[in-house]
């Protein structure tokens, strides 16, 4: 019988600042070079009993000090599964920054920098998977509103 890979529920947030760049972080993953030194969405694990929009909030400011807003009505959902059978449903909302300067000191051990990036920049960087696309989604849902 095979063993079920394992699956994590990641809460991430897609901030825009009012120059309209988002804020990405790049991974400290030194062990996995399928994520590390990759940019990414914040976010991290919904922890047990924490409702995704808490756990996207907290994450936040855990890896980067800001204070965000979220926007979106509903999350989007991604899903990737990465070559070692690790599987991630990604809940991803829209939110606006709303106070704090970056720092990503409190989170050393998972982030090594964090930016502000046009959309258009996005898809020339090593992303994580799903980050483009994810960009891309919410980006046009924004152009509607």
């Amino acid at each position: 019988m095979m063993s079920q890979p394992t699956q994590y529920f990641v809460a991430c947030t897609v901030i825009f600042n009012k120059e309209g760049k988002v804020l990405l972080t790049k991974r400290n993953n030194p062990g996995n070079s399928e994520v590390h030194n990759k940019w990414q969405l914040p976010g991290g694990s919904v922890d047990n009993a924490e409702h995704p929009m808490d756990s996207a909030i907290r994450e936040v400011k855990e890896e980067t000090g800001l204070t965000i807003q979220i926007i979106s009505e509903r999350p989007f959902i991604f899903s990737h599964t990465f070559s070692d059978g690790v599987h991630v449903v990604l809940i991803v909302y829209i939110a606006n920054y709303v106070s704090g300067e970056v720092d990503i000191s409190q989170d050393l051990d998972e982030t090594l920098e964090a930016k502000w990036f046009l959309p258009s920049e996005i898809s020339r960087l090593p992303t994580l998977p799903e980050t483009n696309e994810i960009i891309q989604a919410t980006t046009s849902s924004m152009a509607k509103v």
